[in-house]
């Protein structure tokens, strides 16, 4: 496959394609993402310039049941077997930019704690201000709670067995 991507400016790039083949299974074969965030694809049209580019909605696989209430259904995946793991069907969504989903979803666990599912620290405020002010304590489990290297633990030494008895 060959592409060329041209940086056309901040957060936009130009996929040129040698073949139509291939940027037809890229353009279909998403959707795509690069280091955890969604990479939004766009075909180029006559007259587009960096200025007018819209990108009005994305397209995700979901679970069928819930597709046509995030957004309009594009695509509908097709089952070749019925194999243990195919538990439910899923939809390809278009969902519109303009109304981004809540970011994770509340769940009681076993423990019947409520878990934000979705959520790690990384995209949290909460622990970025914590980590900020360097107070260790608010947060109940985290890096701090990890111990520095380790001892050299030497290698567990079978006791002989003793004859006779």
């Amino acid at each position: 496959m060959g592409v060329l991507i041209v940086e056309v400016s901040s957060n936009l790039f130009q996929f040129k394609f040698k073949s139509e083949f291939d940027l037809d299974r890229v353009y279909s074969g998403g959707p795509w993402s690069f280091d955890n965030q969604v990479l939004m694809l766009q075909r180029w049209q006559l007259g587009m310039t960096a200025a007018n580019v819209k990108f009005e909605s994305v397209a995700l696989w979901v679970v069928a049941e819930i597709g046509s209430k995030l957004g309009e259904v594009v695509e509908v995946e097709r089952r070749k077997s019925q194999g243990t793991q195919n538990f439910f069907m899923r939809v390809k969504v278009a969902l519109p930019t303009a109304k981004p989903l809540r970011r994770g979803a509340f769940l009681r666990g076993l423990d019947r704690q409520r878990t934000l599912l979705g959520h790690d620290t990384r995209h949290c405020a909460k622990f970025f201000a914590l980590k900020k002010d360097r107070n260790k304590g608010a947060c109940q489990y985290g890096d701090w709670l990890k111990a520095n290297g380790g001892r050299n633990r030497s290698p567990l030494r079978k006791k002989p067995v003793e004859q006779g008895h």
